[in-house]
């Protein structure tokens, strides 16, 4: 899980950062997040985004364990995580 793995790591998020974290994904303003935005998301928070040489791709078993993460957070299998679902993922 994604917020597992950032809490294990000793990372945590408030609700002002997975709020700021969440618009920032959320390419195409809808106020929700698609999978495509999801991976940006995590791009975000991994620091994938601010590595000085773009990062390898990912490679299958990253993209299914995300893909994983994606539906369980997904709590009303829409296609897509609110705001709300985001942020209780990182409670």
């Amino acid at each position: 899980e994604l917020a597992q793995a950032f809490r294990v790591a000793g990372m945590s998020f408030d609700a002002k950062t997975v709020g700021e974290v969440f618009d920032k994904a959320d390419t195409d303003q809808s106020g929700t997040i698609d999978f495509k935005e999801f991976l940006k998301l995590s791009d975000i928070l991994s620091g994938r985004v601010k590595a000085p040489v773009a990062p390898p791709p990912r490679d299958d078993a990253q993209t299914a364990a995300l893909r994983k993460a994606f539906k369980t957070y997904d709590k009303d299998s829409s296609g897509s995580i609110t705001k709300i679902e985001l942020a209780q993922a990182f409670r």
